[in-house]
């Protein structure tokens, strides 16, 4: 039972780490998605100046 309990540990830890490296990806992805939406909305904001003056 002891090596079935070692197992079970081992198996969540590494579903803990595996979790945490996708909620990393997650929040990286989502930065860079704003980085992106921000860029985006200054060239739209250049633009728009563009053809005001």
């Amino acid at each position: 039972m002891d090596d079935a309990a070692e197992a079970t540990q081992e198996a969540a830890e590494e579903a803990g780490e595996k979790m945490d490296d996708a909620a990393e990806s997650v929040g990286n992805t989502a930065n860079e998605a704003v980085k992106n939406t921000g860029e985006a909305i200054e060239a739209t904001g250049e633009k728009i100046q563009e053809k005001a003056e």
